[in-house]
């Protein structure tokens, strides 16, 4: 049986995500930085692959730390 998540296992895990691909936080940190982005913009402003950038954005949009809004990705708003 595997221990019930708390919100510090919880925390861990988020690290844990971020850290098995630093693609991810490169996207963020580029939403966070300057704004949407089109999936064409991060493959360009990161050099990253199609593939890279389609799956990072997929995984992040999965767990809605990322939403695609009329075309663009953008970190979701707070409050």
């Amino acid at each position: 049986m595997s221990p019930q998540k708390t919100d510090g296992n919880e925390a861990l895990e988020a690290v844990r995500f971020l850290a098995r691909a630093g693609s991810r936080v490169h996207i963020m940190e580029r939403l966070a930085e300057s704004g949407p982005a089109t999936q064409r913009d991060l493959r360009t402003d990161l050099d990253a692959s199609r593939t890279t950038v389609a799956r990072s954005l997929q995984s992040l949009t999965d767990r809605d730390w990322v939403e695609l809004d009329d075309g663009a990705y953008r970190l979701p708003r707070m409050g």
